[in-house]
């Protein structure tokens, strides 16, 4: 029988150390219970153009942004970012809402001087626990039907 040499027990030891280590750091990651938030936008409202104060008309849009929950109550939504036809586009509100354990519905809202019945739309935003950032995400759809707006609608016109 071939005897081992203890310098080869040794290297074989410092090769599975590093493997026992990452074994056991893989089961406590994967035991976190946050799910990612699927969105989804889907076709919102226009209101009547208004005049403005530097002439012209201006047009408010709401936008339904439907939320899943990540995981549990605690939760809130935060929009970073709001890009309308291309360009970055001051919402109309603040784009915050707590996420309701079930899930939830957000208004977006955005005012602009141009009157289209489709725009692309990108909702960049976070989702928050207490003040901890979860996770940061984006949805885009091309072509978002906007109809005009009528009393029982989602959102409203001011």
């Amino acid at each position: 029988m071939a005897q081992v040499s203890r310098r080869t027990v040794a290297r074989g030891a410092a090769w599975a150390a590093p493997a026992v280590m990452v074994s056991v750091a893989a089961p406590a990651y994967a035991a976190v219970s946050y799910i990612v938030p699927l969105a989804t936008l889907a076709a919102g409202t226009k209101c009547p153009g208004k005049g403005s104060t530097t002439g012209g008309n201006v047009y408010y849009y709401n936008l339904p942004l439907t939320l899943t929950s990540p995981g549990g109550p605690g939760y809130s939504f935060r929009g970073d970012s709001l890009i309308v036809g291309g360009v970055a586009t001051s919402p109309a509100e603040p784009l915050t809402s707590s996420i309701p354990a079930s899930g939830g519905t957000m208004l977006v809202r955005f005012l602009t001087d141009k009157s289209p019945s489709s725009y692309d739309v990108t909702v960049n935003y976070s989702v928050l626990q207490g003040t901890t950032v979860m996770g940061t995400y984006s949805i885009s759809q091309n072509a978002v039907k906007f109809t005009p707006w009528k009393t029982g609608d989602y959102g409203y016109c001011p």
